[in-house]
């Protein structure tokens, strides 16, 4: 599902998408660290997927480019 909002880049135009990304993110890696053995590295990258969300929002970042750098964590986790 990330892979389809961020390849049709509904995160500019879908109201839904744009403001429960951070959840739909969140949920994503609840599901890595709940059915993976490899806890610590999951964890890693959602604390470092939460820290450029938060940095994008808190200091008005760039949508697109936050974002391509979040997809990249999440296609690496795969």
């Amino acid at each position: 599902m990330l892979n389809y909002i961020f390849n049709k880049r509904n995160y500019l135009k879908d109201e839904f998408v744009i403001e429960n990304l951070q959840i739909l993110i969140e949920i994503y890696f609840y599901n890595k660290i709940i059915s993976r053995n490899n806890f610590e590295n999951h964890y890693k990258s959602f604390k470092q997927t939460m820290n450029k969300i938060n940095n994008m929002n808190k200091f008005n970042l760039d949508k697109d480019s936050s974002l391509l750098e979040i997809k990249n964590i999440i296609v690496n986790e795969r």
